[in-house]
């Protein structure tokens, strides 16, 4: 096999690996966010906040292999660099939507909580220590059942910090509560598309008294039948 052949082989591997490993799971994970935890590498630099590390060292595994595709076709004919070249430049533009699409077509034959999709960006949490010793949460959680059956849940909420004080106070997660001390109960109608302004109570299982807020809150949904945590 030719030198150029081989060269673009290698090339078209990293483009697709990198590729693959922003393919997004309908928790917040992405592929490669899980090969830099079974690497023992942190995928954020605040726990999950802050830099991306997995998406910029996938970033520049793509710009690596359009680089050597460049150089490797050099020996190629004319014609046939043509065509791979924009080969290449579909397969990126449209890698994206087409697996997108694909998410949405899994989540919407898959039922109970594994059909809920939690939109981060545009959900917020505020929390402070009430006079009582527990914790008082409002929050604003954005969240669609893409099923075909209604899903009843509660809801936990954890900090995605790596903040020494916040993962005390948080504890293992709060789970969102009545006056009363009972579960709220929350409920998602098929494709019903939903933000939940909740104002809520968690036991406080920490001897800190804080207030502050979250843009990205780490969500767990969990009924009897199943638990959905969203890492992101």
């Amino acid at each position: 096999m030719k030198r150029w052949a081989v060269g673009t082989i290698f090339s078209f591997i990293m483009i697709l690996v990198s590729l693959a490993s922003m393919i997004q799971f309908s928790n917040g994970w992405t592929i490669g966010d899980y090969i830099f935890k079974f690497l023992n590498q942190p995928p954020w630099s605040n726990g999950l906040s802050g830099t991306h590390y997995s998406v910029i060292a996938f970033l520049l595994l793509l710009l690596g292999g359009a680089i050597c595709l460049k150089f490797s076709l050099e020996s190629a004919s004319a014609k046939l660099a043509n065509r791979l070249n924009i080969i290449t430049l579909i397969l990126v533009l449209c890698w994206l939507p087409i697996t997108y699409a694909g998410k949405q077509l899994v989540m919407r034959f898959s039922t109970g909580i594994n059909s809920i999709e939690y939109d981060k960006g545009i959900s917020s949490c505020n929390f402070k220590g009430g006079d009582d010793g527990r914790i008082i949460i409002s929050a604003e959680i954005n969240l669609t059942n893409h099923g075909k059956r209604p899903v009843t849940f509660h809801m936990e909420i954890k900090s995605p910090s790596t903040n020494d004080d916040l993962k005390r106070f948080f504890g293992n997660g709060l789970v969102l509560k009545d006056k009363d001390n009972t579960m709220e109960t929350f409920e998602l109608n098929p494709g019903e598309a939903r933000t939940f302004e909740i104002e809520a109570y968690a036991d406080n299982s920490s001897d800190l008294h804080m207030s502050g807020s979250m843009s990205t809150p780490t969500l767990v949904l969990f009924n009897e039948q199943d638990e959905k945590t969203f890492a992101r």
